[in-house]
């Protein structure tokens, strides 16, 4: 049996992928969701951390404070 090498252009060249279905869909609004939802928990994460930052800060200055 003789094989043959077809060379393509990169356009050409397809691949064959199922086609979406409702469990892709699902699966994809999950992913979505649960990014968006990590996206907003870092986000408030950031605030809490700055605010956590602040609180140790007037403490520090508090007891300076004392201290003189």
């Amino acid at each position: 049996m003789v094989r043959l090498l077809v060379l393509m252009a990169p356009h050409e060249i397809r691949l064959k992928l199922p086609l979406p279905t409702k469990e892709h869909d699902m699966i994809r609004k999950f992913i979505l969701i649960a990014s968006a939802a990590g996206i907003a928990l870092t986000a408030t994460a950031c605030n809490t951390v700055k605010g956590l930052g602040r609180d140790v800060q007037s403490v520090g200055q508090a007891g300076s404070d004392a201290i003189n």
